[in-house]
Formats: C-alpha cells, sequence, structure tokens
C-alpha cells in the first residue's frame, strides 16, 4: 500500500528523535573517553551501523502499525462523517482492529442513522408538501413553463417546456443550467425584457408582454413573459409561458417579420423550395392574427410556387412611413405566369383577411408585393435601470436555483466546486487505441447542476463505429455488433454530444482516455471541447492518496455506490457522477473549494505524475 507524505515527515521526525536518543548518551561518553576506548569504539563501528538500523525499523514498525490501526481508520471515520452530513449514505467502514474503534464506529453509525431520521421528520414535511405541490402544478399544465435569469439561465422549467423546445439534433437544450438562448433568439429577449422594464417603469397593473415566434423547429408560438423583482426591485428573474398556436381565431400578436420567414422558409424546404432572404431584419415587427395571416401567406407561397413551377424564391422586405413591404419573387421556372394568382389573389377569404389587416397584396411586375401595417417600435433599452449589470442580457451564463448565490462575475476557476455545472460522461469503444482505427461506439452522460444529479438531463447513444468490435470488448461492454448496424456514426452524434455538453465542466474516470477518442474527432468535425476537465480518479487520489488501486469498482465498493449499469456508458457516467458528489466534502475537508485548486490538486497527485492509462 502506498504511504501519504504525511505518514513519510512523522517517520522522519520520530527516526530522528530515535538517533537523537541513542546518539546523545555515546555523545557524552565519547567525550569523556580515553583515546584507548575511543580506538575500541571505532573498530566495532559495523555493530553500531547495525543498531541504528534495528532503531530505525523499530521505530518505522510500531509507527506503521499505530498508522494503520488508529491514524487511518480514524481518517476514514471523519471522511465517512463528513459524507453523511452531505446527505449521503454512510459509507462500508473497515474492520475496527481495537475495542476502542469499534465503540467509535458504533457511534458514527449511530449518529448517521439519527441524521437520516432527522432529515426525515414531520418539521419538514410542510416544505416537501409545498415542493411536491408545485411539481403537480407545474406538471399539469399545458403551457410550457420556464423560469430564467436575465443573463438566459433557466432555473425552472416543467416537462411540456422541454418537450417543446428540445429536437433531436439539440438533445439537453432545456435543462436546470442551461441557457434559454439556445432554443429562443438573444434579441428576442431582449426585446421582452426591455418591454417588461418599460411596463415596470410606468407601474402597469400587468407588466406582461405577449408575443409569437417561431422556434427551430419550425412551429410558431405564443409567448408570454412576465417579471419576478428581487428585494431591490430589480428585474433579475422572469417567467416564460409558452403554447403551440391553435387552429381556431386567435387575437392579434405582434412577431417579428424574420420569425415568420424562417417558418415559410422549413414548410417550403419540405416541397424542395429554397426561401433566399433579402433586406429581413430582426427589428422590424408586425402585428397580424395568427396563425390565420401565416397560413395565408404559406398557401401564397405555395400557389406561386405550382404556377410558375420555381425552387427558389426571394423574399425582400422594406420598411418606409410605418408601412412593411414584402415581395414573392421566383428566381427561375416562369416567372411570367405570375398572372395566373390574380384569382387566388380576389378571393374573398383573403381580401376579408387583408382588410381585417388594413394590409394591400397586388401584382408588381414579376413579384407579389404585400404591404401592411409595422407594428409600434418596442422600447430599446428600457431594461437596463432594472438589470444587475450593464451586460446581463447579453451574458448567457447557466445556472440552477441553488447558484443564485454565486456571481456571475466570479471567473469560472475560481468558483465553488459546488456550485458548478458539470457534464459527468462515459464511452465505450472498439478497443483501446483510437490511433489504430479504434472508434467510439457508446457516449452516455448526466448533468450535475447545484450539487445534484438530474437523471432527467441524460445522453445516451448508441454509434455505428463503422468497423468490426473485438470480442475483447464485447465481453467488456456486452454491446453486440448487431445493435449498432441502424446507429448514427459518430459525425452525427459528437456535435450533438458537444451541444449537450457545452458551457460545462467535463467530468470522468480515467477521462484521459475517453477524450483521447473525442480529440481524435475534433478537427474533422470544426468541433473543440475547451472546456474545463476533472478527473474523479485523480480526485479520489487527492483525497486518499494511500489506496493501491482506484478502478471505479473499488472506489464504488469504498463509497457504498451500487454499481447499477456498469459497463455501460449511461450506467457508468451515474455512478461516476455519484463518486463526485461523494468526493466533493473530502475535497472541502482538505481545503480545496473551488475548480482552480481542484485542478491544481490533480495535476499533484499521485497517478497525475506516474502518467496514467486505462483503468476500468
Amino acid at each position: 500500500m502506498p504511504l501519504s507524505a504525511r505518514f513519510w515527515k512523522t517517520y522522519a521526525v520520530l527516526a530522528l528523535l530515535g538517533l537523537l536518543l541513542l546518539a546523545a548518551p555515546n555523545l557524552i561518553w565519547w567525550l569523556s573517553a580515553s583515546p584507548s576506548e575511543r580506538a575500541w569504539l571505532l573498530a566495532r563501528y559495523p555493530f553500531l551501523l547495525v543498531l541504528i538500523v534495528l532503531v530505525l525499523g523499530g521505530i518505522y514498525a510500531l509507527w506503521l502499525h499505530v498508522y494503520q490501526t488508529h491514524v487511518r481508520p480514524i481518517d476514514q471515520l471523519t471522511d465517512a462523517i463528513h459524507q453523511v452530513l452531505d446527505g449521503h449514505t454512510l459509507p462500508p467502514l473497515p474492520q475496527a482492529s481495537t475495542r476502542e474503534l469499534r465503540k467509535l464506529q458504533e457511534a458514527v453509525t449511530e449518529l448517521a442513522r439519527r441524521h437520516r431520521l432527522h432529515s426525515t421528520t414531520p418539521a419538514a414535511a410542510p416544505l416537501h408538501r409545498e415542493r411536491n405541490l408545485l411539481a403537480t402544478l407545474l406538471g399539469e399544465l399545458p403551457e410550457a413553463v420556464l423560469v430564467c435569469r436575465t443573463s438566459g439561465q433557466i432555473l425552472l422549467y416543467n416537462e411540456t417546456a422541454r418537450r417543446l423546445l428540445e429536437t433531436p439534433e439539440h438533445p439537453g437544450a432545456i435543462g436546470l443550467g442551461r441557457s434559454i438562448f439556445h432554443s429562443l433568439d438573444r434579441d428576442l429577449i431582449v426585446f421582452a425584457l426591455d418591454e417588461l422594464a418599460y411596463r415596470l417603469r410606468q407601474q402597469h397593473p400587468r407588466p406582461t408582454v405577449h408575443f409569437a415566434t417561431c422556434l427551430p423547429s419550425g412551429q410558431l408560438v405564443r409567448v408570454q413573459a412576465a417579471p419576478i423583482r428581487d428585494e431591490a426591485d430589480r428585474l433579475e428573474t422572469f417567467m416564460l409561458l409558452l403554447q403551440p398556436l391553435r387552429s381556431e381565431a386567435e387575437p392579434f400578436e405582434i412577431i417579428r417579420g424574420a420569425d415568420l420567414l424562417q417558418a415559410l422558409d422549413l414548410q417550403l424546404r419540405e416541397a424542395g423550395v429554397s426561401l433566399q432572404l433579402e433586406g429581413v431584419t430582426g427589428t422590424l415587427w408586425l402585428r397580424v392574427r395568427l396563425p390565420e395571416a401565416f397560413e395565408a401567406l404559406r398557401r401564397l407561397a405555395f400557389q406561386l410556387h405550382q404556377e410558375t413551377s420555381c425552387t427558389q424564391l426571394l423574399a425582400r422586405t422594406t420598411s418606409e412611413n410605418g408601412r412593411v413591404h414584402l415581395w414573392l419573387r421566383p428566381l427561375d421556372g416562369h416567372p411570367q405566369a405570375l398572372e395566373r394568382l390574380q384569382p387566388y389573389v380576389q378571393e374573398p377569404s383573403l381580401q376579408a383577411l387583408l382588410q381585417e389587416h388594413q394590409a394591400t397584396l397586388q401584382l408588381d411586375g414579376e413579384a407579389l408585393r404585400l404591404t401592411l401595417p409595422a407594428s409600434p417600435p418596442p422600447h430599446s433599452g428600457a431594461a437596463r435601470a432594472f438589470l444587475p449589470g450593464p451586460s446581463a442580457a447579453r451574458r448567457p451564463i447557466y445556472a440552477d436555483l441553488s447558484l443564485l448565490e454565486t456571481s456571475e462575475a466570479t471567473p469560472l476557476d475560481d468558483r465553488p466546486l459546488r456550485s458548478l455545472i458539470y457534464t459527468v460522461f462515459d464511452t465505450e469503444t472498439t478497443g483501446l487505441h483510437p490511433e489504430q482505427g479504434d472508434e467510439i461506439i457508446a457516449i452516455g452522460a448526466v448533468r450535475i447542476v447545484g450539487g445534484r444529479i438530474r437523471p432527467e438531463e441524460t445522453f445516451d447513444q448508441l454509434v455505428n463505429p463503422r468497423r468490426p468490435i473485438s470480442l475483447d470488448s464485447v465481453r467488456v461492454h456486452g454491446i453486440q455488433p448487431v445493435l449498432l448496424q441502424d446507429k448514427p456514426p459518430i459525425e452525427e452524434v459528437l456535435p450533438r454530444f458537444y451541444r449537450f455538453a457545452r458551457d460545462t465542466v467535463l467530468v470522468g474516470h480515467n477521462v484521459a482516455f475517453d477524450l483521447k477518442f473525442i480529440r481524435q474527432k475534433e478537427k474533422a468535425l470544426g468541433l473543440r471541447f475547451d472546456q474545463p476537465v476533472l478527473d474523479t480518479m485523480l480526485l479520489a487520489a487527492v483525497v486518499d492518496p494511500e489506496r493501491q488501486h482506484y478502478g471505479l469498482d473499488e472506489l464504488a465498493a469504498a463509497f457504498g455506490i451500487e454499481p447499477v449499469g456498469r459497463h455501460s456508458a449511461l450506467g457508468d457516467a451515474l455512478i461516476t457522477a455519484e463518486l463526485l458528489l461523494r468526493l466533493l466534502p473530502l475535497l472541502e475537508q482538505r481545503g480545496i473549494h473551488t475548480l482552480r485548486q481542484a485542478r491544481e490538486a490533480i495535476q499533484q497527485s499521485r497517478p497525475a505524475r506516474n502518467r496514467y492509462g486505462r483503468i476500468s
């Protein structure tokens, strides 16, 4: 068993004291001895060397016995108590070697039992009931609900929001510790904040903002934003309610012209028609009745495609004197056939809709021109007095409710380990050598936000390696080649994992092995996983440098973590996440509180100095 520096320092002090005790009487005798007596002693110096070795060996054996039977077990009990105080179960305790240690272990076990009972006492029941009530209400709401900071941090969301805003191409876009800017345009949120701040300044009785927008999926949704002010009356957080537009008649909504054309572009693509935009900006707002207005625009574009046989359309917008002009012009096909649209333009239902919007639609050469009133300009900049910083609305920082106490201005390296957002991941591969052609066949990951594992925010994907898998690898992970035949290749999976893990701290067990496979693909895919990385194997070596093995199985057993799903990517990621949470209080006990301190301690750990390899 490797021994810690503390052991050797203490032994050096004890050995020095032992030698001093041995040398002191001999020195006194030497000073008073005659020359013949000194010569007699010098003739027997080999026996003196043997005596010194025996003294040093005796001191070593005695100190090793005391260290292993008293000092180290007490250290392990201290670590166990810190884990219990941090909310974890009591890890397995080593067998006591003395009656006193056995009594101490019994006291620690009883302390853990009472602590667990205390955490579930009736005094805590009202808080649990309130949380369950809030979760039930949010879960039953038909609207998507999100609570965000003005910097874009998602602090709360319900299942409806996750289903509405996540797509297969963007897994994990919605979650605690993510940014709303991954799903909604940043300028749109800034507009909402400006409007909210303006209404707050005007002391509006209901300072809410209603507008519509287009999601990346092409779906049009109605959005309601409401302010949540802090004790200093600053606009630090806000709530968003999102609901898909229904087919029945709806009141007029304000929407950006760019969003309408984005939704139109996505629908035209399905018919093989590309839409080129010219002069379209995010500052052009319209007030229209949805979804009727969009449906009319969609039918008009498809009618234009059918009559002219075009595959490319140009959409150009201009604004003057409070009016918005939209031109739709075919770039190929038969533009001269545009006159065939005249009967459609004159349809009573379309004319009624145009009249309702105070709009006109007419043929203008080889283009259709739609003219309608512009929405009043938004109150740009009105939110600045309410926001916590001069550019807070434009900083995409990700947080959990518990991270509200952490200043956003604090550099990432100086933030407490408990306040960080982690993506804990693992991979399964065809072999051990990516430089020889081995490939990733599975990636699994889970997020830790606010010191808690978020099992609802996971990434789990098998990958087609497009190469044979060795029998030895199959014996480890159990993934048969037939299971991978219809799975996407790494060129599709790794960019999705990149989006899932961005802006978080990456964590793995012996993570250098997994990163070696990822680094092999970064350049070809135009990706760069440049976030900080922590390794639970090295953190465990920092916490317990005397341990012989730091494999995931050994550490899980030592900390009492049930190894469910071992040797599957997601299963190992969940075990690693639980291991990280067990290590945090032990790191703090050793004076390691921030990310910078953890990274520096890792560099000094024994496995890092030994340039470790793969440890499963």
